[in-house]
Order: structure tokens, then C-alpha cells, then sequence
């Protein structure tokens, strides 16, 4: 009988690199299939963000522009919230300036999210053991999934760069603005990977990583709201990017440390998941502590325990941020009354409301509306997010119906979304008030209270995607929540037909506090939340739970 004999020691290597470099490849295409809607939306998203800013600069100062005119930016309050003005006499160095602090916190957001997912959500649940239980070394893992993000982060800058150099606003400098930030995105990823290492789980993981993001954006607070204090800039990434000035002195150097710095954190992040085992965390919580038995006695309690930590961090991002919209109050109707052509751009984009304080609300109120909507989705994601984790069959099998577990979750959204819009409008008045703005509290209130009926719209709306698309629960009513916003914001600028203004929600909500409350649209929006909330809920008592 014949004897098989041993391959040679350089076909077994051979082969062993193949299927690694086979397994590499596969698990990158996985990981880019994952990423791929959520970063197209975001690119997406971007440049519409991009091409709205140049278009009304471009109507505001369509004759061009005085260094008067540019000196009424330059305020503390304003220099606090966007950074130090540069290059805002051109449309592009205007949305760099005036965006860029927004879209740089966007995609911040969109990258803690994701790399805490990747790196420490997906082993929460017991995704990874399969991945690793062939030729792929968990650093390698690591390393994939890393790349696969910092490609995300060069896809939004690549929409970014392209939108500004398409409109003519200068290759050059678009790109500088793209690669910022392309670049913001990758060292915020860097920074989640690194926390999804050092803690047990995810939550806590983010909780970390938001907490340091946080942190920077306060230190940039501070080093912009005097010149005495600008050299603390150099300490955080937001300094980073307002010595940028992809239209003014265009530097390459805080580009590249930006992209940079994401590098070390990746590859930080890549050594220490080879220095701990799946599951495994560098920092843990002791087990000596007695167990929390609060909130779980039902659905709704249960929802609310898990879902406090995002509400207060939620509640912390509204309430700085609608602060300083309050106290910019008084300097943008300074600066409306000061300036004939931008006040005459505004009453020709059919927001001549703005000129008065209560205008000024009303009309930023429908931000305010955009982020309820957000929240909302969000949340209600997260209830996909217990099915697809597996967690919710270990409820139903414990005689939890499905309608009582979706109707506790969704309570708890609902008193979360009001409860961030009372905060905003108390936040606002708040704001007002020390920059010395005439705001009643009534008047702020019911300015963020008006916004309610369109969040109960997209609460209906996530809920239908959860009973009957479940994969698209987050992903849709955000795509139409952003893209009714950007309708409103600017259809009535460019003369958009009725029935095409109709199509966005906020389009049907009366100007609170300028106008009176208009109850019939609010009703309908209600009543169509709640019949989509009813339609969802009776989809999901009658399809399969699924996973993943």
C-alpha cells in the first residue's frame, strides 16, 4: 500500500499563507459590508451639509463682501462655539469655518459608534469566536477592521473634497478641508479602539471614549474664549482643526497629525488585543459588589435602566449646545441689524423671521426638531439592537409578550424625547438671558415643546421599520429625518413647489414662539406617529425574531 508523503515545509507555508491572506480578505469585505450604508448616508449627508453652506453664502454676499462685514463674526460667543474666523471672505473658507466644527462632531460621533461596535459590541455578543477560530490572529482582526474604518473616514473626505471642488470653490483647499475632516473621523476611531480594549463592554467603552471627547471640546471652549488662552489649543484635536484654515493659511501639518495620531491609536489599539483574551478587559469592574436587582421588574423600567447613560449624554450635548445658542442670541441680531446684505439674504431665502428673537428660535427650533427626530430613531434602534443581540428570546421565553417588551421601550423614548426638549428649551432661555437677549422662558419652552409631534412621527416611523424591515429601523427614518430638514431648510430659498415643501414634516409645524401653536398639523403628525407605532407593533407580534 502506497504512503502519502509529507509536502514540503515551503507548500505548508504556502498554504498557511494563503488562507490567511484568504480569510484577510473575506473579513474585510464582511466588515465593509457592515460599514458600507452607514458611511455612503454620512457622505452623503456631508456633502449636502457642504453644498447648503455655499449656496447661501453665495446668495447672502453675492456682490462680495467688506472686512466689516467679515469683523461681525469675530465674537467670543461665536469664536467659543465655530473657532477663530479664517477665510470666511470666499463661500468655501466660510463652510469650513462655519460647518466644520458641526461636521468634525458628526463624524466624531459616527466614528466612536462604530469602532466601539467593531471592536467591543461585536464580542459582547459572540460574533468574534467564529472569525478567530480560523487562520485569522485576533491583532490581525483588529487591524482589518481598523483599516476598514480609516477607508470609511477617506471616503468621506473624498464626498467633502468633492463637493467643494465641483462648485468651484478651490481643489485645494476643499481637499485640505476633506482630509480634516477624513482625518477627525480616523483619530476619533483610534480613540474608540483603544477604549473598546481597555473596558469590559461596550457601553462602558463609549462611555469613556464620549467622556474624552467631551473633554477636548470643552479644553477648545476654553483655550477660544480668549487670546490669552490660545496656546491650549495645541492640546486638543478640535485646536487641530481650527489651525487648519483650508482657505486662509492652509497648513498640512495639523492634517497630518490628525490622521496621524489616529495611526498610533489604531496601532495601540492592535497591541493590546493581542495582549488580552476575546472577552478580556484591561480595565473590569469588581465582582464583589452586591447585585442591582432596580429596574428589572418590567420592560419599561428595564429600558430605562439601560438606556439612562445615553439619555444624560444626550441631555449634556443639547443642553451645552442650545446654551450657546441662546447667548449667540443677542450677537446674531446685532450682527442682522448691522448687516444689510446678509439681513437682505436672509428675507430673500424666506427666513425673515429671524431678524426678531422670537423668529431667531423659531426658526432654529427645526434643528432642535432634526436631533428629537435622531434621538428617537436612535432609541428605537437600540430595542433592535436587544433582538438582533439575542437578548430579547431570554425575555419572551419568561412569559414577557412582545407588545408589553416594545411598549416599554417606546414609553421610555417618548419621556426621553420630551424631557430633552423641555431641557433645550430651558437651555436656550438660559442662554439668552446671560447675553443679556429679550427670551421669555414660556417663549423658548414653547419654541422645543413645538417640535414634539414631528419626534412622535419618527418614533412611528422606526417602529413600522422595527415590525417589518428591522434592518432598516435606524437607517431610514434618520436618511428622511436629515433629508426633511435639509427640504425645510432650504425649499423656500430656491422656490421649491409646494407639494415638494409639503414632503418634510417640520414643514407643517406653525413658527413657535412667533406664530401661535397651530393644533391641527401637530395633531396629524401625532396621529400618523401613533397609527405607524400600531402598525409596527402588530408586525412585530407576527414575524419571526430575528438576529444580526
Amino acid at each position: 500500500m502506497a504512503t502519502a508523503l509529507p509536502l514540503p515545509h515551503h507548500r505548508h507555508a504556502a498554504a498557511r499563507t494563503q488562507r490567511s491572506t484568504g480569510a484577510v480578505t473575506t473579513t474585510a469585505r464582511l466588515v465593509a459590508r457592515l460599514l458600507a450604508r452607514g458611511t455612503l448616508v454620512l457622505a452623503v449627508s456631508l456633502a449636502a451639509y457642504v453644498l447648503l453652506e455655499v449656496l447661501s453664502f453665495r446668495a447672502a454676499y453675492s456682490g462680495g463682501t467688506s472686512t466689516a462685514q467679515l469683523a461681525l463674526f469675530d465674537t467670543p460667543a461665536i469664536r467659543m462655539l465655530q473657532g477663530p474666523p479664517h477665510g470666511i471672505g470666499t463661500a468655501g473658507g466660510f463652510t469650513a469655518w462655519d460647518g466644520g466644527w458641526f461636521m468634525a462632531a458628526t463624524v466624531a460621533v459616527w466614528a466612536l459608534l462604530v469602532s466601539t461596535r467593531l471592536l467591543r459590541g461585536e464580542e459582547d455578543v459572540d460574533r468574534v469566536a467564529a472569525l478567530l477560530a480560523g487562520p485569522l490572529p485576533a491583532r490581525t482582526l483588529a487591524t482589518v477592521q481598523l483599516a476598514v474604518l480609516a477607508a470609511g473616514g477617506a471616503v468621506v473626505a473624498a464626498a467633502v473634497t468633492a463637493t467643494l471642488g465641483g462648485l468651484g470653490e478651490g481643489w485645494t483647499g476643499g481637499a485640505l478641508f476633506g482630509l480634516t475632516i477624513g482625518g477627525f473621523a480616523v483619530l476619533w476611531a483610534g480613540v474608540g479602539a483603544v477604549c473598546a480594549q481597555a473596558f469590559d463592554n461596550r457601553r462602558r467603552a463609549l462611555s469613556a471614549a464620549v467622556g474624552v471627547f467631551g473633554a477636548a471640546y470643552l479644553l477648545r471652549l476654553v483655550a477660544n474664549s480668549s487670546t490669552d488662552r490660545e496656546g491650549l489649543r495645541v492640546l486638543t484635536p478640535w485646536g487641530w482643526l481650527d489651525a487648519v484654515e483650508p482657505y486662509a493659511a492652509q497648513r498640512l501639518a495639523p492634517v497630518l497629525g490628525l490622521w496621524a495620531a489616529g495611526a498610533v491609536l489604531g496601532a495601540v489599539a492592535v497591541a493590546l488585543r493581542g495582549r488580552r483574551d476575546t472577552g478580556g478587559a484591561f480595565l473590569t469592574r469588581p465582582d464583589r459588589r452586591p447585585a442591582r436587582l432596580r429596574g428589572l421588574g418590567s420592560p419599561a423600567a428595564f429600558a430605562w435602566r439601560e438606556g439612562r447613560g445615553v439619555l444624560v449624554a444626550w441631555a449634556l450635548g443639547l443642553a451645552v449646545w442650545t446654551t450657546f445658542l441662546g447667548g449667540m442670541l443677542g450677537t446674531m441680531l446685532d450682527f442682522f441689524t448691522a448687516d444689510d446684505a446678509y439681513r437682505g439674504a436672509v428675507e430673500a431665502m424666506g427666513l425673515g423671521a429671524m431678524l426678531t428673537a422670537d423668529g431667531f428660535v423659531a426658526v432654529m427650533s427645526v434643528i432642535l426638531g432634526l436631533a428629537l427626530a435622531l434621538f428617537a430613531a436612535w432609541r428605537v434602534g437600540a430595542a433592535r439592537a436587544e433582538e438582533a443581540d439575542g437578548r430579547l428570546e431570554s425575555l419572551l421565553v419568561r412569559g414577557v409578550t412582545r407588545r408589553r417588551w416594545l411598549g416599554g421601550q417606546l414609553l421610555v423614548v417618548l419621556a426621553g424625547t420630551v424631557g430633552l426638549a423641555a431641557l433645550a428649551g430651558v437651555a436656550t432661555w438660559f442662554g439668552a438671558r446671560l447675553s443679556g437677549a429679550d427670551l421669555a422662558l414660556d417663549a423658548s419652552l414653547g419654541s422645543a415643546l413645538n417640535q414634539l409631534p414631528v419626534a412622535v412621527l419618527f418614533v412611528g416611523l422606526a417602529t413600522l421599520c422595527l415590525g417589518g424591515v428591522p434592518r432598516l429601523t435606524l437607517t431610514l427614518p434618520a436618511s428622511l429625518a436629515a433629508a426633511g430638514y435639509v427640504v425645510e431648510l432650504v425649499g423656500p430659498a430656491l422656490d421649491w413647489p409646494g407639494w415638494v415643501l409639503d414632503l418634510s414634516p417640520f414643514h407643517h409645524l406653525a413658527l413657535v414662539p412667533l406664530e401661535a401653536f397651530a393644533a391641527a398639523p401637530a395633531l396629524w403628525l401625532v396621529g400618523l406617529g401613533l397609527l405607524a407605532t400600531l402598525a409596527g407593533v402588530l408586525l412585530l407580534e407576527r414575524r419571526d425574531v430575528t438576529s444580526a
